[in-house]
């Protein structure tokens, strides 16, 4: 294509760089050339990666997150320790009404064997539970619970209990027959 047309008002300079361009254009197309060239400038813009904002932000929302959720996560922790406690107290005072109820009401001073029971029988959970005799019966203790059975009449006791991680300790009284709860 060779711009001789006065007629079109086309510059010659203006002609010469379209058939240039449609020259080369057409010459690098068949060649694949021009595809690649275009697939590699698409491939640079989807590869660009994150900007410094984009970082911050995102560090931002992952710092709030965290300072809502890691309280939760402890208080959580705190209320299933002082939870443990709070239900080994009340089995404690299952065993120990059963250990009573085999002796006629009174607080056992003795075993079915003749050993002698000492009071206060304390049951120490350490780090994977544990088990006490109470005369007959058995007193089981949660991992990281303290229990402690103490005398206060033949037929009257009271029972503590905490865990050693937990905020509360809990205090059975047999002649209230409830639960008291109290900060440590």
């Amino acid at each position: 294509m060779i711009c001789r047309n006065i007629n079109n008002a086309v510059s010659n300079k203006e002609c010469c760089e379209s058939v240039f361009e449609s020259h080369f254009e057409s010459h690098f197309e068949s060649h694949g050339v021009m595809n690649r060239h275009r697939q590699a400038e698409r491939g640079k813009r989807s590869q660009r990666g994150f900007s410094l904002v984009e970082l911050l932000v995102v560090v931002i929302i992952i710092g709030i997150l965290a300072a809502v959720a890691v309280p939760i996560y402890l208080n959580q922790r705190r209320a299933a320790w002082n939870s443990d406690a709070q239900s080994d107290v009340k089995n404690a005072q299952i065993v120990v009404e059963t250990a009573a109820t085999s002796n006629k009401g009174k607080l056992p001073t003795q075993d079915s064997k003749g050993d002698p029971v000492n009071y206060p029988v304390i049951c120490e959970g350490g780090a994977s539970g544990a088990t006490k005799a109470l005369a007959d019966q058995t007193l089981t203790c949660s991992a990281g619970v303290t229990i402690t059975v103490t005398k206060t009449g033949d037929a009257t006791y009271t029972i503590t209990g905490e865990h050693e991680n937990g905020t509360k300790k809990y205090t059975y009284d047999s002649t209230s027959h409830g639960v008291t709860e109290e900060d440590k």
